[in-house]
């Protein structure tokens, strides 16, 4: 069991690799599949939330190394139903975007869409929800009492964020850009948002621009987040597959002995070697684009 599990694990990431960087396998010793072993890895896919990914992979398959055909069917629509979602997802921000501009607000959008601008076909990336931040309590309380005048029910969260569906897509509005609540850290990194501040891009699909951290401190804010839930819930490739494209687009932008030092100082220098060491080797990251 443990060979076959070492198999799959093996095709999964190969699979990935080549659809998050459109290259070509740079390990086939592990194909072709058999039927069981396809529909687990297509299993694994979904769990990690990268079917998409691995899915953009398979096109660099060698012929005859293919699914069967009733799964490359399913396969497919769940792709579609994938690249559907992104779609509605990004309509509600564009009516979120709408209705918090009319008052002039201007909410910054992290991770999520702003981070799947990274990808190469940004509608493979699986969506979550949508996190939107604002930078003072004025701006927090105008946008929820802007919400709830359109019928919306917001809910209040312990750490003081507040979530409503839009449409049925979640939404949670933010205090604080990082997770941190620690006062002496927290002061630094309110120093580095001030410093660093934030940046429009124009969202694909959308006639919109969208307000998202600089690269600085989206990578940071990345960086933190996963160090989060593999502290807490645990970690998908999803999130790691997010960390790695924005490493690969945004490192030219990054003075890498600053990031290193406020790394440091954040208390992450025993973790983001072993973070680098996996985007790197399983991730196929080019050592180059590490931050």
């Amino acid at each position: 069991m443990n060979g076959r599990s070492d198999k799959l694990h093996t095709a999964l990431l190969t699979l990935l690799r080549s659809g998050l960087w459109e290259r070509e396998l740079d390990n086939s010793s592990c194909f072709p599949l058999s039927e069981d072993d396809w529909e687990m890895l297509f299993t694994m896919s979904r769990q990690q939330t990268v079917t998409g990914i691995v899915f953009q992979g398979l096109q660099y398959l060698p012929d005859g190394m293919f699914p069967p055909e009733t799964l490359l069917i399913r396969w497919t629509a769940e792709v579609d139903a994938i690249e559907r979602r992104n779609r509605k997802m990004n309509r509600v921000l564009s009516e979120l975007y709408t209705l918090f501009h009319s008052k002039g607000l201007n909410p910054v959008l992290q991770k999520g869409q702003g981070v799947a601008q990274f990808y190469p076909k940004p509608l493979l990336r699986e969506c979550g929800d949508i996190d939107l931040y604002f930078n003072n309590r004025e701006a927090q309380e105008e946008a929820i009492a802007c919400v709830r005048s359109c019928g919306i029910t917001v809910k209040k969260m312990p750490d003081e964020s507040s979530c409503y569906l839009w449409k049925g897509i979640e939404v949670e509005h933010h205090v604080r850009l990082f997770d941190l609540y620690t006062p002496f850290l927290k002061r630094y990194t309110d120093g580095l948002e001030s410093e660093k501040g934030f940046e429009f891009i124009m969202l694909q699909d959308l006639e919109l621009f969208a307000m998202i951290p600089t690269p600085f401190l989206n990578l940071l804010l990345l960086d933190l987040h996963i160090l989060k839930h593999v502290l807490g819930w645990g970690i998908g490739l999803r999130q790691l597959c997010d960390m790695a494209c924005a490493c690969y687009q945004l490192y030219r932008e990054i003075d890498s002995e600053e990031m290193r030092t406020t790394c440091r100082k954040l208390g992450l220098g025993r973790w983001n070697p072993l973070l680098h060491i996996f985007l790197k080797e399983h991730l196929g990251l080019p050592e180059h684009s590490l931050p």
